[in-house]
């Protein structure tokens, strides 16, 4: 249970492998928006959220904050 207000990190089962001229970014899905959770990607050493550098390789995580009311998560889910 993710308790609103409340912020988590989480691994995520996924990790990258980019190669040098590859860089990466994401936004979350719009359900996130209508259930009023706030998400971002995170990276081992990269300097922002929700950008991972060309060449990252390793694991992601991700940031979630549930503003509203709490979610119920398991492994898997998405």
């Amino acid at each position: 249970m993710l308790e609103r207000g409340c912020v988590y990190l989480v691994p995520l089962e996924e990790r990258l492998d980019l190669p040098l001229d590859v860089s990466a970014s994401a936004n979350p899905k719009s359900s996130t928006g209508r259930l009023d959770v706030f998400t971002r990607v995170i990276g081992d050493r990269a300097r922002g959220f929700d950008q991972l550098p060309a060449g990252y390789k390793g694991p992601l995580y991700l940031e979630i904050s549930p503003r509203t009311f709490p979610v119920l998560v398991r492994s898997g889910s998405r």
